[in-house]
C-alpha cells in the first residue's frame, strides 16, 4: 500500500480496506486489494465493477434462499448497502 500512488481522501481509502475485508476476509493480503484508478472523484462504471462482487453477492443471496436480509449478514454489509449494489449491478429477485 505504501508504493501505491494514492490519489483519493481518507473516505476512499476506508473503502478500499472495508471492501477487501468483506470479499476476502479478516487478512488483507495485497491480492485482496483493488484500486481502481476511475473511482476516485467519481463512480466506477458499471461495465468497470468486478464480476468477483456480483458472484460474492449472488452466492450469498443463493444461500439466503433470496432473503435479502441474511445475505447482507453473510456478507457484512448493510441491507441497504446490499440493496444498492443489486440496484447498480442489475440483480433482482421476485418478492
Amino acid at each position: 500500500m505504501l508504493k501505491h500512488p494514492w490519489p483519493g481522501n481518507v473516505r476512499e481509502l476506508r473503502n478500499v480496506l472495508t471492501r477487501a475485508y468483506v470479499m476476502h476476509g479478516p487478512t488483507i493480503t495485497a491480492a485482496s486489494l483493488e484500486f481502481h484508478e476511475t473511482g476516485f472523484g467519481g463512480e466506477i462504471a458499471a461495465d468497470a465493477r468486478p464480476e468477483p462482487e456480483r458472484d460474492e453477492i449472488l452466492a450469498a443471496l443463493a444461500k439466503a434462499n433470496g432473503n435479502r436480509t441474511h445475505a447482507a449478514r453473510e456478507l457484512g454489509i448493510p441491507r441497504s448497502s446490499l440493496l444498492y449494489k443489486m440496484k447498480k449491478m442489475g440483480i433482482s429477485i421476485a418478492d
